[in-house]
């Protein structure tokens, strides 16, 4: 999540700080998004199920030099690159691949595409960072065309790239934003700031719907990314309802359900209608506790609106980032040391959607849709808005 300094209360909110969480120091600036250069449209993904296309990519002259290895080359084979007769994708994910939620959506849109191209995937999921390096060095052994990183917490194993037992591999990073790409990978990535301020900007008009003006962030690790969320999140808000608060609780833990079941409870008991569970594994339990505590949850990365305890889904899955790669690699167009930006009212992700557990929730949505629009038109000056 994907995708980070943690956030300790934030001036102009309350905090309450979950039994042996961790707190969060101030929030670092984030690095800005890396524009994608400028490239031929990509061919639609008709063949890959639910695949979301890339945004616009342009193809760099043919540079001399190994490639991978070489800045702006296209590796030769796509997607068969070592021409063994079977493509071959490694994914390497910091998370519970299992977790209904934002690091399953990954390993889900890997093996739907790979399904229906024959292809086969090899994954190695709860990867500590420690174990980064090795656990890429076994997967080049395994002979794989490509390898995928779901997360900037495991980039480690783009040193491993660069080594000879990688030589030949393409390298993928999601959900990379601030990560500079180099000649031995390319990435993918959206500004978490500009979606996150939707997400909270759709959040306070769901607060308003309730008759409401306070609502929660429960967190997992003190991560930059983490806290530049919260801000953005409570900065929407307040766009809509500027006297309402938040308050933020960090886990320490992406995937400890009890601390997330806790932080929830405690949150709703001190007058949030809404908790935002911006958690990997405990998602699911957190949000549960929150629906029986009285208060909707915010689902993270993925649409969970078919379940009652969401009132909203928080659309910045890595399974569509993912997609759009893949469909470059079936299509022989990977470039390396690209990156491909999804754009807020450009794209189709990130989003926010609103769920019908919401009073009003068509309503609701079309005014967030427009809002999305004006981000996407120029007319809102976002980067006038966000925080970090």
């Amino acid at each position: 999540m994907g995708s980070a300094c943690g956030g300790d209360d934030s001036d102009s909110t309350d905090a309450t700080d979950a039994p042996g969480a961790t707190d969060a120091p101030g929030v670092t600036d984030a690095p800005d998004a890396t524009d994608a250069p400028d490239a031929t449209d990509a061919p639609d993904a008709t063949d890959a199920p639910d695949a979301t296309d890339a945004p616009d990519a342009t193809e760099a002259p043919a540079p001399d030099g190994p490639c991978p290895g070489t800045a702006g080359c296209v590796p030769a084979n796509q997607p068969d690159v070592n021409q063994d007769g079977q493509v071959l994708i490694g994914v390497l994910s910091p998370g519970d691949t299992n977790d209904n939620g934002y690091y399953e959506s990954f390993v889900t849109a890997a093996e739907d595409f790979a399904s229906e191209r024959d292809w086969e995937v090899i994954v190695i999921d709860r990867l500590e960072t420690a174990d980064v390096a090795q656990q890429t060095r076994n997967l080049c052994q395994q002979s794989v065309d490509f390898v995928a990183v779901a997360d900037t917490q495991l980039t480690d194993a783009f040193l491993v790239a660069e080594e000879e037992i990688c030589e030949g591999v393409i390298f993928y990073l999601s959900a990379g934003a601030g990560t500079e790409p180099s000649p031995y990978y390319f990435v993918t990535d959206e500004d978490s700031r500009v979606s996150q301020l939707v997400t909270g900007y759709a959040t306070g008009l769901a607060l308003e719907a309730l008759g409401a003006d306070r609502a929660a962030f429960v967190g997992g690790p003190d991560l930059p990314f983490v806290a530049t969320a919260y801000d953005n999140w409570t900065t929407g808000i307040q766009m809509v309802l500027p006297d309402a608060t938040t308050s933020i609780t960090l886990t320490g833990d992406f995937d400890d359900s009890a601390l997330g079941q806790e932080a929830a409870t405690a949150a709703v008991d001190q007058g949030a209608a809404i908790v935002y569970t911006y958690l990997g594994g405990a998602t699911d339990a957190t949000a549960q506790a929150a629906a029986e505590a009285g208060a909707l949850a915010i689902a993270p990365g993925t649409n969970r609106c078919g379940q009652e305890e969401f009132g909203l889904s928080s659309i910045f899955s890595p399974g569509d980032f993912f997609a759009a790669a893949l469909n470059l690699l079936d299509t022989g167009r990977i470039e390396m040391a690209q990156t491909i930006t999804f754009e807020v009212g450009v794209d189709p992700v990130p989003t926010t959607i609103i769920c019908d557990t919401l009073p009003g929730a068509a309503e609701i949505q079309a005014e967030v849709d427009a809002f999305i629009a004006d981000i996407g038109s120029g007319e809102i000056a976002v980067e006038d808005i966000i925080v970090g």
